[in-house]
């Protein structure tokens, strides 16, 4: 009897308490959830910005390509690539690194269907219409477009899958 009563008492204080415990089970799994969320969210803002770099990076490669199509790069068109990433909103810094590039890279050889790729598999439809557009504003900084110029805008025209 006494063991019954002992049995009895226990379910009895831990049924007064059964819905503290579920509470706190609730609790913990809906932190677990919302927790795991987070995570996601952060990996998936982690990797819109790889993105956004990684497109930035490209249009850079795609931008120093084409202007350099039918020669080095004009004091036109080297002012036209800066304009553009000036008017983003682009600290000194990032335009110090920039010019940079402009520098160094404007007689290095560049593999523009890795690069037109590589863009475009982190870009949508707009993005690559919005590279296109820049090209065209960069390449007709000197106020004609030469037919050198032409044939590598019909290329990077046709890699963005623009005209289809």
């Amino acid at each position: 009897m006494g063991t019954l009563l002992i049995i009895l008492n226990y379910m009895n204080k831990v049924l007064l308490r059964l819905p503290l415990i579920i509470c706190l089970c609730l609790g913990l799994v809906i932190g677990l959830i919302w927790g795991k969320a987070i995570v996601r969210d952060q990996t998936d803002l982690k990797q819109e910005m790889d993105k956004v770099t990684t497109r930035q990076f490209n249009m850079l490669d795609a931008l120093i390509y084409a202007a350099r199509a039918d020669g080095p790069i004009t004091p036109n068109k080297y002012a036209a690539i800066m304009n553009l990433f000036q008017r983003v909103g682009y600290s000194e810094l990032v335009l110090s690194r920039i010019k940079h590039a402009l520098d160094t890279l404007s007689d290095q050889p560049m593999d523009i269907h890795a690069i037109i790729q590589q863009y475009k598999s982190v870009s949508n439809k707009q993005q690559c219409s919005l590279l296109f557009q820049c090209l065209l504003f960069v390449d007709s900084a000197d106020g004609q477009l030469s037919p050198e110029d032409k044939n590598v805008l019909q290329v990077i025209y046709n890699e963005l899958g623009l005209g289809q």
